[in-house]
């Protein structure tokens, strides 16, 4: 896949050693490939937490030489994407977090990708790479394209975005492409696998298996952990109105475009209650910070607004709702100093001061009730604290490790402090080394916490290798937000305690993967939930009714992705009501979901033949062999092939309609070794007539697909901008300089062959257009554009010729046929 589209998605079950494949390809590239005067080049992208905990210091392990750089810095809008885009080979690890186009860092890894170096290889890794909806999947694959959505036409994919529709509406199938671009395998993939023979290997750890995975609930009483005001909370929440998020609803006039801003802004206040009740059930520490920000920024908002006539805009209120979100605090002045300038006159201030105060009369009635919460006695105070505490005691004294997550930093400092304070607990639990981890936590200070939290897991593999000495003694409790969610091995534990609920279940898929890992030494691993056992389904029920109207106003008005964020189904809070009562097939669901369509369960019955028979006998076998079974359907299947292509025909016997679905056509073909055969009747069959007619529509398959792929594409919108522009017969009359036709011919080619698409918010480009608009110059519009081109390395003939119109009829080979009787 890597030589054939540049580009791969490997997307195997978490804890399957994506980070070893992924070394072994960099190490085939920037190693295997050198050749005089060559010495390929590597940039590995990934989570900074991974950077300094896994990837440098493995590559520094294993002697393979290679930039690694973090998502975080590919984020900055100051970011010299050009000083990285000729390496030979990319690799993105954890690449979900690219499942968004609209963020700083997509558009920096596209503009390095789609520039510089043409056949730069691109390696996509991640365990999760749907989150939310197949559009995470499809932005993912638009970086192995460079954005060319007619990229798989040679394929039969001839418009990837319209492809990704037909799926979303059920008309086509994504196996379909995933063969051509994704790696998958599930766990029950190598579980068959090590049940048919195969064994695993791990440098350092020898044969290993994987875990098994036990459920346990930790239950606490909502209501009464918050001494009744539960009720009361979740009734304030929803009548907040939550005034500077969406002030344009006070606008004394407003028009069509005005409407649609207060509908979005509403959307938007709906993502901030559901943050404040996401807050509440992780712990009254979170919630509290929540209220009292809130509280905070009304009262400074409306006296900001009067006196100096700022007002909060979308980008604002945008960074707000991500610091609320992750618990960071927000910095109220210098946020609201930054507002940008209205007339008050065009609002309702009348309006707008009683909704604010009837806010503040709200915000400071549940702030009076947490204050009364804290005088209480701790049984009393947070049931849900003592609960896990009790089980923790346990859990510790009998000599497990323990890795502790919770959303919020907020509640991750509270019960730390919590359990440290607290004498009794810790002789309960037998005096345990405890840390903490949350997105404060220096780079250098999370890898000593996760090696002392794991110091098997985490040392070197390689017998050569320096081993690197712990920085204080083992830890045995790890309390940390999801910033070690992704790729740690911490498999030095067997057990984990989701203290919150994730609203996004797939998100404990990658929690758990820390744990359950192959190469872990344990049998079993627990993992155990927190749930409210009383007002949890008034809390789900709120929840989903503000989760329903977000999404009634994203039908009516669209609403930006960046800032929904990750969205809360009505499914999300079926597989949390399911997890409470136990069931432990959830897991494995969101796993498989997860993970796309495994192509495994067809490769496994080679993968026997290999092990069983040995390769050569395979090799052996020759081409046109052929057979017969009972089958669930009748008819014939021809497997053909032509160069690398292949070729999957069913038809069936009663005259119906031909199947290409190769999972469908493998499910009626399967067999079990010993499962009896039956020879065909070839005349009876008329093979050589079906054969003759197989072999005529495949080729015409091949010719068809080939003319579509001469038919040029429709350009994207901002290179057709450019090119009505400078195609005007008055710019180049007959005296026209020579050297400017040449610039227009090559500029011209690039706008017919290159898709700007991933370019579309340069600034360079808009101010190009901008000037043009205001001057009408062509020339510079034409000069400007050739020097832009020139920088981004743009002039290349980026369409490779097609390998199908090399193909000939004689090409076309049948490799085996089997009648289903």
């Amino acid at each position: 896949m890597l030589e054939r589209h540049r580009g791969v998605l490997i997307a195997d079950a978490v804890g399957l050693g994506k980070t070893y494949i992924g070394m072994g390809i960099l190490e085939h590239y920037l190693i295997g490939k050198r050749r005089r005067g060559h010495i390929p080049r590597g940039l590995v992208i990934c989570p900074a937490q991974l950077r300094d905990l896994l990837w440098q210091p493995k590559l520094s392990e294993y002697n393979i030489t290679s930039t690694v750089l973090s998502m975080e810095e590919l984020g900055r809008s100051n970011f010299n994407w050009r000083a990285y885009n000729n390496f030979d080979i990319v690799l993105v690890d954890e690449s979900h977090n690219f499942r968004n186009p609209g963020t700083q860092r997509y558009r920096n890894l596209m503009n390095l990708l789609a520039t510089g170096k043409r056949d730069k290889r691109l390696v996509l890794m991640t365990a999760t790479p749907i989150n939310n909806t197949i559009w995470d999947l499809y932005h993912q694959i638009s970086l192995i394209t460079r954005g060319e959505d007619g990229y798989y036409r040679d394929y039969g994919i001839r418009n990837l975005q319209a492809f990704f529709r037909a799926v979303e509406r059920g008309e086509a199938e994504l196996f379909d492409l995933l063969e051509e671009v994704a790696v998958r395998r599930s766990r029950y993939d190598i579980r068959r696998r090590q049940e048919a023979g195969e064994r695993i290997i791990l440098p350092g750890k020898g044969e290993i298996r994987f875990p098994e995975r036990q459920l346990e609930a930790i239950h606490y009483d909502l209501t009464r952990t918050y001494d009744g005001f539960y009720a009361e909370v979740a009734t304030a929440i929803e009548a907040l109105t939550l005034v500077p998020y969406n002030i344009e609803q006070f606008r004394k006039e407003k028009d069509r475009e005005a409407e649609l801003v207060i509908e979005r802004n509403n959307a938007l206040i709906g993502i901030l209650k559901t943050v404040f009740l996401k807050r509440l059930e992780s712990s009254l520490a979170a919630f509290e910070a929540s209220v009292t920000r809130a509280a905070e920024f009304q009262r400074r908002f409306f006296d900001i607004l009067v006196k100096e006539g700022r007002l909060l805009d979308s980008p604002h209120y945008r960074k707000i709702l991500a610091m609320e979100e992750e618990g960071e605090t927000a910095d109220v002045e210098a946020i609201i100093a930054d507002l940008p300038e209205v007339s008050i006159a065009d609002y309702d201030i009348s309006a707008i001061r009683d909704a604010l105060e009837n806010d503040l009369r709200l915000f400071e009635g549940i702030l009076r009730r947490l204050e009364k919460i804290r005088g209480a006695e701790e049984a009393q105070r947070d049931g849900k604290l003592v609960a896990v505490k009790k089980r923790l005691a346990e859990l510790l004294a009998a000599g497990h490790k323990v890795l502790l997550f919770t959303y919020y930093q907020d509640t991750a400092n509270y019960l730390y402090n919590q359990l440290q304070a607290d004498a009794e607990w810790q002789r309960l639990a037998g005096n345990p080394q405890i840390g903490l981890i949350t997105g404060d936590t220096a780079p250098a200070t999370r890898a000593q916490l996760v090696r002392r939290f794991a110091p098997k897991a985490n040392a070197p593999e390689l017998e050569t290798a320096e081993p690197r000495p712990l920085d204080g003694p083992e830890l045995n409790l790890l309390i940390s937000t999801d910033v070690l969610s992704e790729g740690q091995n911490l498999q030095d534990a067997d057990v984990l305690v989701n203290y919150d609920l994730h609203w996004n279940p797939v998100r404990l898929i990658q929690r758990a993967g820390r744990i359950d890992r192959l190469g872990s030494p344990f049998g079993k691993l627990l993992i155990i939930n927190c749930f409210p056992e009383e007002g949890l389904e008034e809390l789900l029920r709120l929840v989903e009714r503000l989760q329903r109207r977000i999404r009634d106003i994203d039908r009516t008005v669209g609403l930006d992705a960046s800032v929904l964020g990750e969205v809360i189904t009505p499914r999300s809070l079926d597989e949390l009501r399911r997890l409470k009562a136990g069931d432990r097939t959830v897991l494995d669901e969101l796993e498989r979901e997860a993970e796309l369509i495994s192509a495994d369960e067809m490769k496994l019955p080679l993968v026997l033949a290999l092990q069983q028979w040995g390769e050569e006998k395979v090799r052996d076998i020759p081409l046109g062999i052929h057979s017969g079974k009972l089958g669930p359907v009748r008819g014939i299947f021809l497997a053909f092939r032509a160069r690398d292509r292949h070729f999957w025909r069913f038809y069936p016997a009663d005259g119906g309609e031909v199947i290409t679905d190769k999972r469908q056509i493998f499910r009626w073909i399967q067999a079990e070794p010993d499962e009896p055969r039956v020879a065909p009747d070839m005349a009876k069959l008329n093979i050589f007539e079906l054969l003759e007619r197989a072999t005529d529509e495949i080729f015409q398959e091949l010719r068809a697909l080939s003319v579509r792929r001469r038919i040029r594409e429709k350009m994207y919108s901002l290179n057709q901008r450019f090119y009505n522009a400078l195609a005007q017969r008055s710019l180049f009359k007959r005296d026209t300089e020579p050297l400017e036709q040449e610039i227009w011919e090559r500029v011209r080619r690039v706008l017919e062959e290159v898709s700007l698409r991933p370019f579309r918010r340069d600034e360079k480009l808009k101010k190009l257009l901008a000037g043009f608009e205001a001057t009408g110059d062509r020339r510079a519009l034409l000069e400007g554009l050739d020097a832009w081109l020139v920088e981004h390395d743009l002039y290349r003939d980026i369409t490779p010729p097609s390998k199908l119109e090399q193909i000939k009829r004689e090409d076309l080979q049948l490799v085996c046929w089997e009648a289903l009787l």
